[in-house]
């Protein structure tokens, strides 16, 4: 979780990948047309527990998002 309160939000809003896999949610039916928007959307327990109702969530799609979060950290000071 120390990876989720340390994104610096203006990396993620130039992290297009973000937007390309994970824009459209089939699970709420929603569009979501910025990388905020997608990151603020896919990071709550609730949907991923809204997800496994459906179906197991996929290990390569976690790690596409994680890898982007990775690299929206925010520089470390000092």
């Amino acid at each position: 979780m120390e990876l989720i309160s340390n994104v610096d939000m203006e990396k993620v809003e130039k992290c297009t990948q973000l937007l390309i896999e994970f824009g459209g949610c089939i699970y709420c039916d929603q569009w979501l047309l910025t990388e905020r928007e997608v990151f603020e959307h896919w990071i709550p327990e609730e949907h991923f527990s809204k997800i496994r109702q459906q179906h197991p969530v996929s290990q390569e799609r976690t790690n596409i998002f994680m890898r982007c979060v990775e690299m929206c950290q925010k520089e470390k000071s000092g």
